[in-house]
């Protein structure tokens, strides 16, 4: 018996550069779920100092839907609307 439901979990890290410092940018995509539709595409984002990345938990255990900057990060966020 063969089953048409399939979900396509693809994970990526990129490390991102700047005058700064260094960051980890982390994303988990559905690229395809026909079990839960809800969840395609972008289904986390993350963002770290890439100086912190091991004292993280696993990504299962970060793994939560939305976008997470990493609290103690000092990550500099600008609001971009006045």
């Amino acid at each position: 018996m063969r089953s048409d439901k399939k979900s396509l979990m693809i994970r990526f890290s990129v490390t991102i550069s700047t005058d700064k410092d260094d960051y980890l940018l982390f994303v988990i995509d559905y690229n395809t779920d026909t079990i839960n539709p809800d969840n395609e595409g972008v289904y986390m984002m993350q963002i770290m100092k890439l100086a912190d990345r091991n004292n993280q938990p696993s990504w299962q255990e970060r793994l939560c839907a939305g976008i997470y900057i990493q609290n103690n990060s000092h990550i500099p966020i600008r609001n971009r609307h006045p």
